[in-house]
């Protein structure tokens, strides 16, 4: 735990939380949701 790149925890929680708003965008714009 203590010895974790930083680096790597950092990409990995701006790519997951990018991957999880495509997501959300994608299913909201398919039931029509999205209101942008």
């Amino acid at each position: 735990l203590g010895a974790a790149d930083p680096r790597r925890a950092m990409v990995r929680n701006v790519g997951g939380g990018a991957l999880a708003m495509t997501v959300t965008y994608a299913a909201g714009n398919l039931l029509g949701a999205a209101g942008v």
